[in-house]
């Protein structure tokens, strides 16, 4: 297999622009709950774009040397650090950065980290869908026989899994990385916009003062008409729901007749009554405007609307 030494992240960082990864095809195939596909395809063909690093990301690189650790003393397996980018044979744009390689076995190691919130994700065997897409990636490419994920959940539990090569897995996501790269990357069109995509969009799209005619586009009209319906329907039906809940909430709180806790059933309610400090914004504003100014926080935001022309 063809292997690229890099040195530091910046290296890295530089050279998955020129491919699909592991971290990618989760996304590409949907099941990201952190990056969409046009992340993705802004980060493959946006030079200057960088996909900013969390909390988490910082904490799960660091810790990722003593994750590994630990794998070898629970496990007694050896594991050797690998810092190539492994290109695959058949396509030059598909590659895998592993965590691991497992001394004197054909396997890999991919080291995660996650809090105690979400250690759900990988309670009775589980792994998290994007993790196992990402095994069989690094399993198509380097073309090892089986892979093994181990993952510090807080400072309490040590996970460890073991997966076998899914050929007809295998094949799936690479025919959709192979789609994606050559109809999407090549090509320059952008994947259609997903839940989570707001900033991507700030991104492509300098805000402007311009009302634009959605119908004079291709296929505008018929879908996006149907789907501004759709939205304007939905948002109807939530205002009904949240009125009912409302009023079913009320009707309880008047059973209650004052009282804190109530027990109907399984079910426990309760209604406590307290104060709240809070920030006069407005007597800090007249008297203390120096103050106010200096605390103020600048931050972007939009307001999306839907208004059905009479």
């Amino acid at each position: 297999m063809k292997k690229v030494k890099y040195g530091s992240n910046a290296e890295w960082l530089a050279l998955r622009k020129n491919g699909i990864g592991g971290s990618d095809i989760g996304a590409i195939c949907g099941v990201s709950k952190w990056e969409t596909p046009l992340d993705v395809y802004n980060d493959k063909t946006n030079p200057d774009f960088v996909i900013p690093e969390n909390e988490a990301m910082w904490y799960g690189k660091k810790e990722e040397p003593i994750v590994a650790e630990r794998f070898s003393i629970l496990t007694g397996k050896d594991v050797r650090n690998d810092n190539h980018i492994i290109i695959d044979e058949e396509y030059p744009y598909f590659f895998a950065n592993i965590d691991r390689k497992i001394v004197g076995e054909d396997a890999i190691l991919e080291c995660k980290t996650t809090d105690t919130l979400s250690a759900n994700l990988w309670a009775d065997g589980k792994i998290p869908d994007n993790y196992y897409l990402q095994m069989m990636w690094y399993l198509g490419v380097t073309k090892y026989t089986k892979g093994y994920f181990v993952c510090k959940v807080g400072n309490r539990e040590t996970i460890i899994r073991e997966v076998e090569r899914d050929e007809n897995l295998i094949a799936q996501i690479r025919e959709e990385a192979k789609i994606f790269w050559n109809e999407n990357i090549l090509k320059r069109v952008p994947p259609s916009a997903t839940v989570g995509d707001e900033w991507n969009l700030h991104q492509m799209w300098e805000p402007h003062e311009e009302e634009k005619d959605l119908s004079d586009l291709i296929d505008i009209f018929i879908v996006r008409n149907e789907t501004l319906k759709e939205i304007d329907g939905i948002k109807a039906q939530l205002k009904e729901k949240e009125d009912i809940i409302k009023q079913c909430e009320i009707s309880i709180k008047e059973a209650l007749q004052g009282a804190d806790k109530g027990v109907c059933g399984n079910f426990v309610v309760s209604h406590k009554w307290g104060t709240r400090k809070s920030v006069d914004t407005n007597k800090l504003k007249s008297e203390y405007a120096e103050v106010y100014n200096d605390c103020l926080k600048e931050t972007e935001t939009s307001r999306f609307s839907i208004k059905e022309i009479e």
